[in-house]
């Protein structure tokens, strides 16, 4: 059966759960006075089968299967041959096509004499239509025995004490259409408008008493008639718009009458209810979602289950969900179903989804009896033995997450410590599981600050996360996005960066190679960069410097000028406000080098910002204490030095335009000790002589200039027995 869904409102996950077909059961007729045989009698059965339960879909057929088919006629009738030629097979076909008409026209002309025939000719008919073959039920359908049966009950009706009958012909009409689904849909829209007011006044007298013989029994087969009716995509609309189908399911599930019945009636509804444009209508009505509550009550499973299932496609519409969301009783049974097992609880589950997936429904769920829903929706979503109701039950609690409901949900224990040991694979759950989890931890940072709930529960929410980067890498992209909404709240800062690990876990999203994983992290850094008493936290991090160092630490033009390390370089400076992370820069192996590297790339008119940097960070590297004045132990320390006039010289060059750079010439006397050899005051004097030689950058330089000068006369008054060539 094709899916009769209509356009669907909403943007939630398997939000249309589809009713599904109670358990196999065999539902054998009641002897009959002219039953030839027990082994001749049918049984009506629901066979299940596997249905993709992300989209909504209608029952299958509750036919039962075919099993007394053409190609064994021989067998039945008592021939030894089980194996027929396929044109014995097409002449007995035709033979007993002709005597099916005949059939037929015999009850259209006593019809229409408003007569019924003879207790022989109900016997000849009862024997041609009780089997299980299929093709045979689409054979009398095509010959009018449906059309024929039809206009018989409607002259029993107008007939006194005819209630036998009328049995006798309600069980041979439910016989004959267990056809196919087409043959079917021709039946009704031939009869259908005729055939269904009849069923129901049937159902109607048998509930009030009026027709006395074997009520269960006629009510079981119309309303099974009607089931399959309710099976066509295009009848139910029909169906539905009968005046009065409604209160006669509704009354023959309220009645004594048969189990089967009444379960029966109650998977109708929810059959009827898998048409998006008649969900609202079924809602509407007055006593049916309470009659499907007081039905809930009964220690039956099957009656349980098919009212979930009713629930369910009825909570589809979106009309629908905020008329159930304020039933509170109906909240409490879909609760107590949770608990339950079965189909049902998968269902009650799937209800609950549909329900929270309306805005204006979730803190009114929540504030039932204490947010009972959470502690039945938690327990479910870790129930590894029912992957199906942790799934619905996943996809319910991450429907409640959103902003206003943020601070309730983290302070929630139940809800919160399920999280945590799904992330900590505390319980082994499916990855449908883990990643509605994760995103629950993602919306409730979006609503959450240490304004609006306590200090403890913000560091549960920060800590997960880091531990979620930790534990699933794959989430990596989740937590940046997470983390950086807690950073864009001011008041998050300071408890952001006193949570153990976040910091390098900054520093571990920002060596990811996803552009946006990088982005969102420069960005979450930088706002965490900013109050004064984050800097030398953030800055003593040495994950976090060499996570800087690595996007500074160019190779070509493009990286140099590429939006990464230009905000690198904004949060550097901003670090290197404080002097103990000029320091910490200085002590980085590479990173001086780093940064003078990326300055060699950049356009000369730019370089004054990272020159002043350097020059920073080099006013605060101090030579080693065991540094000797003494010439002769000079040699031992002067690779100490190295970096620093490296670096001075890098500082040196990048001060003058291309054109005023004179190559090093190669010093000729090889004979001079190491010691001997220039260290720091021949850059220093070349940083003058160029900048004198480069007036037009003079006023820029200035203040280089007084910077480098000042570092030198430090480094003289601390080393004058150095030799100065």
């Amino acid at each position: 059966m094709g899916n009769t869904q209509g356009s669907l409102d909403g943007e939630i996950d398997d939000r249309n759960i589809p009713a599904r077909m109670p358990p196999k059961r065999k539902d054998y007729f009641c002897e009959l006075e002219y039953q030839t045989s027990k082994e001749s009698a049918g049984s009506a059965t629901r066979p299940e089968e596997e249905i993709d339960e992300d989209d909504i879909m209608e029952s299958d057929s509750f036919l039962v299967d075919s099993t007394i088919g053409y190609s064994n006629v021989g067998e039945q009738s008592g021939d030894q041959s089980t194996a027929l030629s396929n044109t014995e097979l097409v002449r007995i076909r035709r033979k007993r096509t002709e005597k099916l008409r005949r059939i037929a026209e015999g009850l259209i002309e006593a019809a229409s004499a408003n007569t019924i025939f003879s207790h022989f000719e109900y016997c000849e008919l009862h024997r041609e239509v009780d089997h299980n073959d299929e093709v045979k039920h689409d054979d009398e359908v095509e010959a009018g025995i449906a059309t024929a049966l039809s206009a018989t009950l409607e002259v029993l009706l107008r007939m006194s004490k005819t209630d036998v009958k009328i049995r006798k012909a309600s069980i041979d009409l439910e016989l004959v259409y267990r056809c196919s689904d087409e043959c079917r849909a021709d039946s009704f829209e031939t009869i259908g408008h005729k055939l269904v007011p009849l069923l129901l006044k049937i159902t109607k007298h048998c509930a009030n008493g009026a027709i006395k013989h074997s009520p269960e029994m006629i009510i079981k087969r119309t309303v099974k008639i009607l089931g399959y009716f309710a099976l066509l995509e295009n009848a139910r609309a029909s169906l539905v718009q009968h005046p009065g189908l409604l209160d006669t399911l509704i009354k023959v599930i309220n009645s004594d009458v048969s189990m089967t019945s009444r379960i029966d009636s109650i998977w109708m509804i929810a059959n009827l209810a898998f048409t998006d444009s008649l969900r609202g209508e079924i809602a509407q009505h007055p006593c049916l979602i309470s009659t499907l509550m007081c039905a809930s009550y009964e220690k039956n499973k099957e009656i349980s289950s098919e009212t979930a299932a009713a629930f369910m496609n009825l909570s589809a519409a979106t009309e629908n969900r905020t008329l159930m969301a304020n039933n509170s009783e109906l909240v409490r049974i879909l609760c107590f179903l949770v608990t339950e097992g079965g189909d049902a609880r998968s269902r009650a589950t799937g209800t609950l989804k549909n329900l929270a997936s309306a805005p204006e429904n979730r803190e009114r769920l929540l504030s039932y009896d204490n947010a009972i829903i959470l502690d039945a929706l938690a327990h479910t979503a870790v129930d590894t033995m029912d992957d199906k109701a942790a799934f619905r039950a996943s996809g319910a609690l991450k429907n409640f997450v959103c902003s206003e409901t943020a601070p309730f949900l983290c302070q929630h224990r139940v809800f919160f410590s399920t999280i945590e040991k799904i992330i900590s694979e505390e319980v082994k759950v499916k990855p449908k599981v883990v990643a509605d989890a994760c995103l629950m931890l993602k919306g409730v940072s979006e609503g959450v600050n240490v304004r609006n709930i306590p200090l403890s529960s913000f560091n549960k929410v920060a800590t997960l996360l880091v531990n979620l980067n930790r534990q699933i890498p794959a989430y990596s992209l989740l937590v940046a996005e997470a983390l950086a909404n807690l950073a864009k709240e001011e008041c998050n800062i300071l408890p952001l960066v006193d949570i153990p690990d976040l910091i390098g876990t900054v520093a571990n999203l920002m060596s990811s190679k996803d552009n946006k994983i990088r982005s969102m992290s420069i960005e979450m850094l930088t706002a965490l960069s900013l109050p004064p008493a984050c800097k030398e936290k953030i800055g003593s991090n040495i994950k976090i410097l060499h996570a800087l160092h690595v996007m500074l630490d160019s190779r070509g033009r493009q990286n140099s000028n590429s939006d990464f390390s230009k905000r690198a370089l904004n949060i550097v400076n901003c670090l290197a406000t404080e002097k103990k992370n000029l320091v910490e820069m200085g002590n980085l192996a590479g990173f001086l080098e780093g940064l003078i590297g990326y300055a060699r790339n950049m356009n000369i008119e730019y370089r004054s910002e990272v020159l002043d940097l350097s020059s920073a960070i080099i006013s605060t590297m101090k030579p080693p204490p065991e540094l000797s004045r003494n010439r002769n132990s000079f040699d031992s320390n002067t690779e100490s030095l190295d970096e620093t006039h490296l670096v001075m010289s890098d500082i040196d060059i990048m001060s003058k335009p291309a054109a005023s750079v004179i190559p090093r010439r190669e010093n000729k006397d090889e004979t001079k000790p190491a010691a001997m050899k220039p260290k720091i005051a021949t850059p220093v004097s070349k940083l003058g002589v160029a900048l004198k030689e480069n007036e037009e950058l003079a006023d820029r330089n200035d203040k280089e200039m007084q910077h480098l000068e000042q570092g030198r006369h430090s480094w003289e008054d601390q080393g004058n027995a150095i030799p100065v060539e």
